[in-house]
């Protein structure tokens, strides 16, 4: 798989890594292409520790990735992760980036408007984009720090409404800030959804 300057090789053993560097470099003398092979990820999907792969590691230098790694990779803004606190460490993360633009956009002093508007659109774009594939629960340690930090943001003042409240419509007197995890339901439904119409025809969950 390749997208722009990010490309996705799947291989079986260690024996299909030569077989790749020659096909590579067919590729590379009739394109001009170079591999820049210390910003190669070795992932294990299955997250076992495959020891068949060290030597390979340690001659391209290549970064390795399994089950024991304390963060997850990213492809394309989404991340690949073997473990539950690969995930926790993943969203803890994107609850400080988050935080801390909060904390930027705070200094300009806008109107509960404002913030609600750059709220869904500038600060919470990111997550609407992993949120189509990464789940995310009340359980997890990053979405309550992200919807406090958020809270926060939009309505510094005290007393505040409820959220229930700031994420109504504003037709219906209210802020209209996406909530978290009624968007990520959205987004995961619509996404489940279009992966189905691409199936031979059965029964749908999705026919409406």
């Amino acid at each position: 798989m390749a997208y722009a300057d990010d490309m996705v090789v799947f291989l079986r053993d260690p024996s299909e890594w030569d077989i790749l560097q020659n096909l590579y470099s067919v590729y590379a003398a009739a394109s001009n292409a170079r591999l820049n092979i210390q910003k190669t990820e070795l992932i294990s999907l299955s997250g076992h520790p495959w020891h068949q792969w060290s030597p390979i590691r340690h001659i391209t230098s290549a970064s390795w990735h399994d089950k024991h790694s304390p963060n997850v990779v990213k492809y394309l803004g989404f991340p690949i992760y073997c473990s539950k606190a690969q995930l926790r460490t993943f969203w803890d993360n994107c609850a400080i980036k988050i935080d801390r633009q909060c904390q930027i956009l705070r200094e300009r002093k806008l109107s509960i408007r404002g913030t609600s508007l750059l709220c869904n659109s500038v600060i919470l774009a990111s997550l609407w984009h992993t949120l189509r594939i990464t789940p995310i629960t009340e359980a997890n340690t990053g979405i309550r720090p992200i919807g406090a930090s958020i809270r926060k943001f939009v309505m510094p003042f005290h007393p505040a409404p409820s959220w229930v409240t700031a994420t109504r419509p504003r037709m219906q007197g209210g802020l209209g800030v996406i909530d978290i995890n009624s968007q990520q339901l959205a987004l995961q439904i619509r996404l489940a959804c279009e992966l189905e119409a691409n199936q031979p025809p059965s029964h749908s969950l999705c026919n409406y």
